[in-house]
């Protein structure tokens, strides 16, 4: 036998002539191995396929021994999906829309498939409007995804059940404050419908709701600001009178711990008075201010001091910066 194929597998016999008549011999069953042959992919169910549904797809195969491992790949990415020889979709979707081929394979080899297209139907979805201002004219367009594709489009105004357009494009020239509001599409085909979400038109002298919220927090916090600046202006101004008053005894009173930085002055009155009907000497208070100075450059010099007398009835001033010195005068 020459170019032996699966058809000849079976039982074979002989049959032997003698002279005293014929002889069949008993049964040789002829078993042929071959690799797998006429793969392809089952469909079910076979027709037109609704998203969301449940479809599942058989590698039917021939082979001897049978096929041993199924694989299966999806011909767009080329990538493996599945590997037994069912490949079952229990909600098939729209991305899964594409061609699917197997792959039987025993110990004598492998065969491939034919690709079987799934070609999944759906109502509009993934529905949106875009609105572009032009002038004075306003275009409202509305695209979605569907299979079969869009048959019609209709256009509604938010609160209003009647239509107010339709078609994929909607314009509304010279527009007026009357067109102002939100307006959404609805995209429909054979399999269903499917909203947009709205969109507002903004007429002049129409200001929008989110608009007039961002302007009020704006100037709120404005306001807020300033008058928290201005409360922190008026407690600087009440804290620097107490700030100086400390500064000026501190620098008084490191001005005496060094006697390098000392100024010595003799003090002469140039008029005296006398109170009347004291005796003696008066005692006159002056007011001498003493600052502090660097190292000396000269000798001390004198310095004379026009000291006005203070009347003993005036009550002296207490200030934390004043050195009062008790001044006695050569002649009355």
């Amino acid at each position: 036998m020459k170019d032996i194929k699966p058809k000849h597998t079976g039982n074979y016999t002989c049959l032997a002539r003698y002279d005293c008549g014929p002889l069949l011999s008993p049964p040789v069953f002829l078993q042929v191995l071959y690799r797998p042959r006429k793969t392809l992919v089952e469909l079910d169910p076979s027709g037109e396929i609704t998203e969301g549904s449940r479809v599942t797809l058989t590698c039917s195969t021939d082979a001897n021994p049978p096929a041993l491992t199924y694989y299966w790949y999806r011909r767009e990415e080329q990538t493996q999906v599945g590997n037994t020889q069912k490949l079952v979709f229990s909600q098939i979707r729209s991305e899964d829309s594409g061609g699917y081929s197997c792959q039987a394979a025993n110990d004598n080899g492998q065969q491939d498939s034919s690709a079987a297209f799934i070609q999944v139907v759906y109502k509009p979805k993934n529905t949106s409007a875009d609105l572009v201002y032009r002038g004075g004219t306003v275009s409202l367009t509305c695209s979605s995804d569907a299979n079969p594709p869009v048959e019609s489009y209709t256009w509604f105004k938010v609160n209003q059940s009647t239509p107010v357009g339709s078609g994929q494009q909607y314009n509304i020239s010279n527009i007026s404050s009357e067109d102002g509001g939100q307006y959404y599409c609805e995209a429909r085909n054979e399999h269903g419908a499917d909203n947009s979400s709205p969109v507002s038109i903004t007429t002049e002298g129409e200001q929008s709701p989110a608009l007039g919220v961002v302007v009020a927090v704006l100037v709120c916090g404005v306001v807020c600001l300033l008058c928290v600046l201005l409360w922190v202006k008026k407690v600087k101004e009440r804290e620097r009178p107490a700030e100086q008053d400390i500064q000026d005894i501190d620098n008084l009173q490191s001005s005496g711990g060094a006697e390098g930085d000392v100024q010595y002055s003799t003090i002469q009155p140039k008029h005296l008075r006398q109170t009347a009907g004291a005796q003696g000497d008066d005692v006159q208070y002056a007011s001498v201010h003493f600052k502090r100075t660097r190292a000396l450059q000269s000798s001390p010099a004198q310095t004379e001091v026009d000291l006005s007398p203070v009347d003993s009835y005036m009550q002296p001033m207490v200030d934390p910066s004043v050195v009062y010195s008790t001044v006695q005068p050569r002649s009355v």
